[in-house]
């Protein structure tokens, strides 16, 4: 009996009379394949031909698993077969098991913190504010969520009986803040007021709601409320209100300051007036705007605007069976979406479109500040070019050197934040070229008396037109009829 290893596989070789049986072993320890193979030997063919008794039996077979530590998954069907067979074909003798690896922890919420906020139109294209799904409303002791635990998972085995070691399913833990708390075997989240829950920076939270079950007037007051606010009825002209979350008004929002940190939703429409101040950095969804200036982060959708001032830092959308915009300014970050823009009375209406209003103020503020800095580089020139002249001729004192040393200081911090200056300009450039995309989209009438400006190049309406889209060509204003 000679046994041969192979030291660069895992074949291993053992000779039985005429016949070598080959093992192979998969690198992974998984799977064993066996071969029987016939020797012949030149010197007595005839006889070795005949001589089928040498071939290995079943108990030698699986002795030499045994001697090679394949002692787990063995197929002994298999080595019946062969030895029956005679079989000379490489065959699978023996199957381990693969480890099957746990089960990833996972959190299921109860509710849809995505917010995306849902325009049902019907056909007249109405909005239904009764379907918004813009917030979760959650009472007391409501369960928020749910986790289920990792699974360790199942270890396999090798051919050679050692274990293989399953990898564990990942943990994960509940991350929650205020009004949220995590039940005794730490697998539920529940709320611990009546509220609305939200998710932010990947903590649940539940803010706040501040209810008026009626009108804001002069029963209410001014309010300054760090949480959402909901209004069953108006809010009649002349207050301020303050919002450090969302705000919805079921009736009509009167001339009032309003500042509300995400979004807004006015069921009746805005009847404002030329002191009206509304601003929010969420989305604007209302039935109407008119006379009120209104300023919104994101979108604006709405049926009609007349007579107002409105900026959107991305798009504006009306919709509705009016579907206007009447008089006023009109500035979108992004592309504006209406049917109908002026008046056939030739009512003065202005559209501006792909303005970036947070960063113009921004390029404002660098653009002045590098005025004021080049006013005093300017200025020190001149005293600068003095005393060098001075020292040259050796006739500075120690007191006008000092002078002179913290002239020069103060014209090197100068050129240095010009330097920063004109770079963060030509950044804020850069960024506000995107801006160049956006468009007017009327699907039926636009009066002349329109001015319609895209990134500072500008167009006057001259004569009636009708379905059509105008954008930036190059540094003009283009009209394409559709």
């Amino acid at each position: 009996v000679v046994i041969k290893l192979n030291k660069s596989s895992t074949n291993i070789e053992k000779v039985f009379g005429n016949y070598v049986v080959k093992l192979n072993v998969s690198s992974d320890a998984l799977i064993a394949h066996i071969q029987v193979k016939y020797q012949m030997n030149s010197d007595n063919i005839l006889e070795e031909i005949t001589d089928v008794e040498k071939f290995p039996t079943v108990y030698e077979l699986n002795e030499f698993l045994v001697e090679n530590n394949i002692v787990f998954g063995v197929e002994e069907y298999v080595l019946e077969d062969i030895v029956r067979n005679r079989l000379l074909d490489s065959v699978i003798i023996a199957n381990g098991r693969k480890p099957i690896a746990g089960i990833d922890a996972k959190i299921e919420y109860n509710y849809d913190f995505s917010k995306n906020i849902k325009l049902i139109q019907d056909d007249d294209g109405n909005i239904d504010f009764k379907n918004l799904n813009w917030f979760s409303q959650v009472k007391k002791n409501d369960v928020i969520a749910v986790k289920t635990p990792a699974t360790k998972g199942i270890d396999g085995m090798s051919v050679r009986g050692d274990t293989i070691k399953a990898k564990e399913g990942k943990d994960i833990t509940f991350r929650f803040g205020k009004n949220v708390s995590m039940s005794y075997d730490f697998m539920k989240l529940y709320s611990l007021i009546d509220g609305m829950v939200e998710m932010t920076n990947g903590k649940v939270y539940v803010n706040e709601v501040l209810f008026i079950n009626g009108d804001v007037d002069i029963s209410i007051g001014n309010i300054d409320f760090i949480g959402d606010l909901f209004v069953v009825g108006d809010v009649k002209a002349g207050y301020n209100i303050n919002v450090g979350g969302s705000m919805q008004v079921n009736g009509v929002l009167e001339a009032s300051d309003i500042t509300v940190e995400k979004d807004l939703i006015v069921r009746g429409g805005i009847q404002g007036s030329d002191t009206t101040r509304i601003s929010t950095k969420g989305s604007i969804i209302c039935k109407f705007i008119e006379n009120a200036n209104v300023v919104s982060q994101k979108d604006i959708s709405t049926e009609f605007i007349i007579h107002s001032n409105v900026n959107a830092g991305e798009n504006i959308f009306l919709n509705g069976r009016r579907n206007m915009i009447v008089g006023g300014d009109i500035v979108s970050k992004g592309s504006i979406l209406a049917n109908t823009v002026g008046s056939s009375m030739g009512t003065k209406t202005s559209v501006s479109i792909g303005v970036d209003s947070e960063r113009m103020d921004l390029l404002k503020v660098k653009r002045n500040r590098s005025d004021e800095l080049n006013i005093r580089l300017k200025k020190l020139v001149p005293i600068i070019e003095k005393g060098k002249h001075m020292l040259q001729i050796g006739s500075m004192d120690k007191l006008r050197k000092e002078v002179f040393a913290k002239s020069l200081n103060e014209y090197n911090d100068i050129a240095n934040e010009l330097r920063y200056l004109s770079e963060d300009i030509e950044r804020i450039l850069l960024e506000m070229t995107v801006c160049k995309e956006s468009y007017l989209l009327v699907k039926k009438n636009i009066y002349p008396g329109v001015k319609v400006s895209i990134f500072g190049n500008t167009r006057h309406i001259k004569d009636y037109l009708n379905d059509c889209k105008i954008y930036l060509k190059g540094n003009e204003v283009a009209i394409e009829q559709r």
